[in-house]
């Protein structure tokens, strides 16, 4: 049992009901108690809420509850909209009605809750209604969802209706995103909100928020975990010496630092953005060892506890895409494995780092153990040795998504079982390795795989448990050729070469299955009377096995050439003053590119270009979101293209390369044709 830090209060008033650490603010599909008006059954309210607000009234015995759950459905608490948090609510406790609140509560419920940066898509934006300034000008391009309209703005509805009026429809070829999901913005609405209210000069306190709109909109987006061209940017630091190495983008700093009392810990860094060498850095809220930290002060409004983190994370070795030497490394304790997993899980292990920027600062410790030699199944992995190791909370782990939102769990229930129970049943199966790096590192002989499938098509091991045999998808399996076996011609294999006249030999095999196209036609294969897998053998060795290798190879190539020099002349620049590649220098860290996965390719949509068509919206990636505290911020392809593009310019005998590489056309428009190519059958 974890820790658990309302276990007093629960003491000296034993009758109020359990409750999770913190308000489901998050989409959450973990099993838990729920509570509803009878009146209003889909607005749901976290135990959090109800016990924090609710509980304490008399409207407490007007709210039934449940735990719900178990159909794997997203959920999230609706009592946390700020509208019904801190107006309605404390309203009808006054008045002694929830008449008010009940009205609202039943017309908010038939509302979309905001999309945040992901933005949303002409063809799923049927029914959406979206608000602008009544002058457009004011905030060019601004754009406000119906949801953060009724919660936030409404707040005061003098202001809302004065200043805001509906949008036109979104079109088909139109892709949306509110404004409002910069926390920024929020706060600076609420100010202009709160001062409005005080004195009635609504039109002084609308203009201070629209400059402070136009400046925050005007900023690039945060490249989250992606590495990004310091030049013509403005960065932030710390002001203690000792933490230099974070750096924040702008944006972020908008967002986690103003108006929380801390600006007087930062300074501007002008080294950093004036620095002419292609330069690369990564934005500190994009780990998420620090993300955690800032959101987890910010909750608390206690930024000693986050100073205190960072300060240990910065002091440990890096968490790199490309993996982490020496340091301390954890896993699971033995309470967390269960009877029937006495090893330590060899695909679950923490850095050191990311022990202090999350485990430390959720209060989950207890689930972990220090990494022994000799761990894992058959595989001796030691935390001392100099071969790095990939931590599996870092962005670029197949499983970090799952693995963080699992953690926010064990943080909200105080229970890691789920956690356990993921990783240990996980733990002997090996990431599918997608169209990334590590498939071209398989290429170059130095990683064995085992598969299953047919030659023409290999499925790793991960796709073939979590679609074919939890999917229920198992009516080809007695017709494949490969069950769990390496492919002839390498190692575990004997040597032997492959004479069996397929497309796929060792050297070229990958999973087919982890692609939402492959599974599609899986399963109406499998689904055929009787089960045919020809059609999809058909498509695999023929057409987009061929397109893969006339592709992505070159797309890595062309940017690992890019990272490569950007990064011989990192160290060039700054050989005086630092002479060891590990020494932690986060913000003039280089580590060469590294092909995302398509789950980390949702696309987002940026705010409207002032003057441009709305449908002509400038789009990057992130990957799919775990709750926002834990969420690892990763930009995709087209944003990591641009901002190495950018860097090599400034370097005249490295962007010469790049041109003879493309044969002098435009390297952004032969990257994006190779990359569509390879979208269109992926």
């Amino acid at each position: 049992m974890l820790f658990d830090p309302f276990q007093q209060q629960r003491v000296g008033a034993a009758q109020e009901p359990p409750a999770v650490t913190r308000c489901i603010d998050s989409p959450i599909a973990f099993a838990t108690d729920w509570y509803w008006h009878p009146d209003v059954p889909q607005f749901l309210v976290c135990s959090r809420c109800y016990v924090d607000h609710i509980f304490k009234t008399k409207f407490r015995s007007f709210f039934d509850n449940k735990r719900l759950g178990d159909d794997g459905s997203a959920r999230v608490c609706s009592f946390s909209h700020p509208r019904m948090r801190d107006r309605l609510f404390p309203r009808a406790v006054s008045s002694g009605s929830m008449n008010e609140a009940l009205d609202w509560m039943q017309m908010r419920e038939a509302i979309p809750n905001c999309r945040g940066i992901n933005g949303v898509r002409g063809p799923d934006a049927a029914g959406l209604i979206w608000y602008k300034p009544r002058q457009n000008d004011s905030i060019p391009g601004f754009i406000c969802c119906q949801g953060c309209f009724e919660d936030r703005v409404m707040c005061n509805p003098q202001l809302a209706e004065h200043e805001f009026v509906r949008s036109q429809p979104q079109q088909l070829q139109d892709h949306w995103a509110c404004d409002f999901a910069s926390p920024y913005l929020q706060r600076e609405y609420e100010k202009c909100s709160a001062a409005e209210k005080g004195d009635g000069t609504i039109q002084s306190t609308w203009h201070d928020f629209c400059r402070e709109a136009r400046a925050r909109l005007s900023m690039p987006l945060c490249a989250g975990f992606q590495v990004t061209s310091t030049y013509h940017r403005t960065w932030f630091v710390p002001d203690d010496q000792k933490l230099h190495d974070l750096v924040l983008c702008e944006a972020c700093y908008c967002d986690n630092v103003l108006h929380s009392g801390e600006e007087d810990q930062w300074r501007t860094a002008p080294e950093i953005t004036e620095a002419t060498d292609g330069r690369l850095v990564r934005c500190a809220m994009g780990m998420p060892n620090v993300r955690t930290a800032m959101k987890r002060a910010a909750d608390l409004g206690d930024f000693k506890a986050f100073w205190a983190s960072v300060s240990q994370v910065v002091g440990k070795p890096f968490c790199s895409p490309d993996g982490t030497a020496h340091g301390e490394w954890f896993t699971l304790s033995p309470t967390e494995r269960g009877p029937a997993q006495q090893q330590q899980p060899d695909e679950f292990r923490v850095c050191g780092a990311c022990r202090a920027g999350i485990f430390e600062v959720l209060q989950v410790t207890d689930v972990l153990e220090p990494m022994t030699a000799g761990s894992g199944h058959g595989s001796e992995i030691r935390p001392s040795d100099a071969s790095p190791l990939l931590c599996s909370l870092n962005p670029y782990h197949s499983r970090s998504t799952n693995h963080l939102a699992l953690i926010y769990e064990a943080f909200l229930t105080r229970s890691a079982t789920s956690l356990s129970s993921y990783a240990n049943e996980y733990a002997s199966i090996p990431p599918c390795a997608r169209d990334t790096r590590e498939f071209a590192t398989q290429q170059q002989g130095r990683l064995t795989r085992k598969w299953y499938g047919w030659y023409n098509c290999t499925i790793c091991p991960e796709c073939f448990h979590d679609f074919v045999v939890r999917g229920g998808h198992e009516s080809l399996t007695a017709s494949m050729e490969l069950h769990n076996q390496a492919l002839p011609g390498t190692d575990e294999d004997g040597g032997n070469n492959n004479t069996h006249g397929q497309t796929h030999g060792s050297a070229t095999a990958m999973c087919e299955l982890y692609s939402p196209r492959m599974r599609n036609l899986f399963v109406s294969c499998a689904q055929a009377s009787p089960p045919d897998p020809s059609a999809l053998l058909h498509f695999s060795s023929a057409q987009r096995r061929l397109v893969y290798m006339e592709t992505v190879p070159q797309i890595v190539d062309m940017l690992s050439m890019l990272s490569i020099g950007l990064e011989d002349n990192r160290r060039k620049n700054t050989a005086s003053s630092h002479t060891s590649s590990d020494s932690n220098d986060l913000h003039r860290i280089t580590s060469q590119f590294q092909y995302p996965p398509p789950s980390t390719a949702a696309a987002v949509a940026t705010r409207p270009t002032p003057g441009a068509p709305r449908g002509s919206h400038a789009r990057v990636g992130v990957p799919p979101q775990p709750p926002a505290m834990l969420a690892p911020v990763t930009m995709g392809y087209g944003f990591a293209y641009r901002q190495i593009l950018m860097a090599a310019q400034h370097d005249r005998q490295l962007w010469g390369a790049l041109l003879d590489k493309t044969g002098g056309l435009a390297p952004h428009v032969v990257l994006g044709e190779l990359e569509r190519r390879w979208r269109s059958v992926e």
